[in-house]
Order: C-alpha cells, then structure tokens, then sequence
C-alpha cells in the first residue's frame, strides 16, 4: 500500500487532535502567547500558582519578587524591560553552603542538568540560575512550565549541595 493513504490518515488525525483542544474551544488562555510580562501579570501568575512571593529591590532594569520554591527562597527578576513591559524572566537562588563544593561538583551539574546553571562566587557562596527569553512569543503555560522546571532543578541541586 503506498505511504500516501497514511500519510493522509496521519496528517487528518493529528488536524482533528489540535482542532479539539483548548485553544480551538476559545481559551484565549491557552492560546494567548506573551513577548513581555508586566508586574501585574507576574504577580497573578504567582497568585495563580499559589506562590508566596514578595516584591524586592531589583538591582537590574525591572522588578523582582522573592518566592519560595522547593523550601529555599529564589529571586524572579523581570528583566529587558521596554516602560512596564519585559521580555526576560530569570530565576536565581543563592546558597553558602555547609562544606565546600569544588568547582568539579559545579561543572558536573552544568554537564549534566538542562535548563539551568550552576556557578560558585569567589566568597564562596553557590548559585543556581535560568533564563526565559520571550522576546519570540511564549505561552503563558511555557512560563508556568518554566518556574515548575527551575523548582525541581533546585530542590535536586540544594539536594546535590548538601551530600557528603
């Protein structure tokens, strides 16, 4: 049988998947895609996700929440902002941690774990941090996604840092 009928099979019922989703029902949620993100929105996400997080002074070009992930605190800073509005996302903890981890420790995690990175400063506290860039049209459910990835990225490295 020649691969066309299937292809036409294929193609007909990956059509009728997408057309049955959420987005095809009128969830403008769902179908809504941000190149920036304003303070209100950040905070209803983090409403939404029933993060606690407070407003802190950002030492960059946009604004900064303290939030609790994982049972560690983390920074979101909003940054690349144009007035109210910003294109990047980043997600940054801070550690001093209770032995000394070698720079080998810090270079595994890099080599071995996606989405973040690992970096030790010369007083030797350890940081782990992630960028989102939305500047190219990003779901609101990639950045949900986005902080849900950067948790478990912190609650394996904090788990990471404290082995012995």
């Amino acid at each position: 049988m020649p691969a066309t009928p299937r292809l036409a099979a294929c193609t007909l019922l990956a059509v009728s998947l997408l057309a049955t989703g959420p987005a095809a029902a009128g969830d403008s949620a769902i179908s809504t895609v941000h190149q920036t993100l304003s303070m209100p929105e950040v905070e209803g996400l983090l409403d939404a996700m029933m993060l606690t997080h407070e407003g802190v002074p950002a030492p960059a070009d946009g604004p900064a929440w303290r939030i609790q992930l994982a049972g560690h605190d983390a920074v979101l800073f909003l940054a690349d902002c144009l007035g109210s509005q910003c294109s990047t996302v980043q997600l940054w903890a801070g550690f001093t941690p209770s032995r000394e981890v070698a720079l080998e420790e810090l270079n595994a995690w890099n080599r071995t774990h996606r989405f973040s990175r690992a970096y030790a400063r010369e007083d030797g506290t350890v940081h782990l941090e992630s960028d989102l860039d939305l500047s190219g049209g990003t779901p609101i459910e990639a950045v949900v996604e986005f902080l849900r990835t950067y948790r478990a990225s912190l609650q394996t490295f904090t788990t990471t840092l404290t082995a012995e």
